[in-house]
């Protein structure tokens, strides 16, 4: 009903009745349609039906809570969302049932709770208030904010898995920032991320909470060009694949928040939210990525001692490139950082990332062959040998090879 009033095209229709599993059985008889149950939850059982000719399109089927329509409509989240039409018996559409003026609410652009215990009931709702207020582009009321900083202590409680897919549709709009503010000053984030997230590394230089980084990123994702230049396209193709926008504004949000991201505050965050591996993975690779931009004053990509970094970090260090130079713009410190930044992903789009996928000119069989004993030296050798060949210093086997005698004569003097 929300989407209707609003003009939003609707890809479902969601129906409650008294005898829902019989009524869906019925409709998907009619319509020679599929029906799925969804009854993990006992007390809030789903019954979908998919056309087959239109599997972008399904009606839902769901009991009727309370015995009537006005308490399965109180026991619904916000008001934009606790309305409903009267079907007639021909399923044409009847009469709006608007128990909470959730329409007088759409027109002023506001989102209001539909009772004081909607977020006792569902702590989750406070992440799902800033996720409609994201997408459908409304206010939070003020009272409603208020009884959301009263219950963010709950969501300690909430299933990370559930909380994680709000953040994924939360972040997926493009200027959030202001109400990610919001969202932390509530209570939400830090009940989430508590403020003493231990950590037995160096942070690096921490930064002042609520220091807009969140806002520098959703500029520079808009406006590549700023720190990508030339190679804004390729970046932004690189940037698009997988999860990697959520994670880089998860990864700016916990430094508006807590004011330092780590490997170690990347890992706590995961484990909270139950991400899977992969996620995991990558979001600790732009913990390391950001933590090696932000504790370095240099950072050339074209140093031997960077390769290594770069090369284990890979793609990742695209976003680390955005977050470092959102750091340095939201402390308000000179040209100098930004420029650094800057230079280092160019020097990595330009022409390291190339270089990383193109295999090693020689391997530890082909120093044993040279009469190198086994050992430390090997190690060293060939990863002398593989920054020269990511330099572009030896293109082919036989300078690598050159290179490896010559390292290993001058070890032995």
């Amino acid at each position: 009903m929300r989407d209707r009033l609003l003009g939003l095209p609707a890809g479902d229709v969601d129906l409650v009745c008294e005898d829902a599993l019989s009524v869906a059985e019925e409709v998907a008889a009619q319509k020679g349609a599929a029906l799925v149950s969804f009854t993990k939850k006992e007390d809030s059982p789903c019954f979908r039906v998919v056309e087959r000719k239109h599997p972008g399109f399904s009606i839902d089927l769901s009991p009727l809570k309370g015995g009537d329509i006005f308490s399965d409509l109180a026991a619904r989240d916000f008001t934009v969302n606790a309305m409903a039409l009267q079907v007639t018996e021909d399923l044409r559409p009847g009469n709006l049932v608007d128990p909470f003026d959730g329409s007088g609410d759409l027109e002023q652009r506001l989102l209001r709770m539909t009772t004081p215990e909607a977020f006792r009931n569902d702590p989750l709702r406070i992440f799902r208030a800033f996720r409609f207020a994201a997408s459908l582009g409304l206010e939070i009321e003020s009272r409603t904010l208020a009884e959301a900083q009263r219950c963010a202590g709950l969501l300690t409680k909430t299933a990370g898995e559930r909380i994680l897919a709000e953040l994924k549709m939360f972040f997926i709009e493009k200027h959030v920032s202001s109400l990610a503010r919001k969202m932390t000053a509530t209570g939400a984030v830090h009940a989430l991320f508590p403020r003493n997230v231990e950590t037995k590394e160096e942070a690096g230089p921490r930064v002042k909470p609520e220091s807009r980084i969140l806002a520098c990123v959703e500029n520079l994702l808009e406006h590549p060009e700023e720190i990508f230049g030339d190679f804004s396209a390729v970046a932004t193709g690189i940037f698009d694949q997988e999860d990697r926008r959520f994670l880089l504004k998860t990864a700016a949000l916990l430094l508006d928040s807590l004011g330092v991201f780590t490997a170690e505050t990347a890992a706590a965050a995961a484990e909270r939210l139950c991400m899977p591996r992969k996620m995991r993975e990558t979001l600790r690779r732009l913990a390391s990525g950001y933590h090696f931009l932000v504790g370095k004053g240099n950072t050339r990509s074209t140093d031997r001692e960077n390769l290594e970094l770069y090369r284990r970090i890979g793609d990742e260090m695209i976003g680390a490139f955005i977050l470092a130079k959102a750091s340095a713009e939201a402390k308000s410190l000179s040209k100098a950082p930004g420029i650094r930044i800057k230079n280092a992903a160019a020097g990595y789009l330009s022409g390291l990332r190339d270089a990383f996928s193109h295999p090693p000119l020689i391997s530890g069989s082909d120093l044993l062959s040279l009469g190198i004993p086994p050992g430390p030296a090997i190690g060293k050798i060939l990863s002398h040998v593989r920054a020269a060949q990511d330099l572009g210093e030896v293109s082919t086997r036989q300078d690598a090879i050159r290179l490896a005698q010559a390292l290993c004569l001058q070890a032995s003097q």
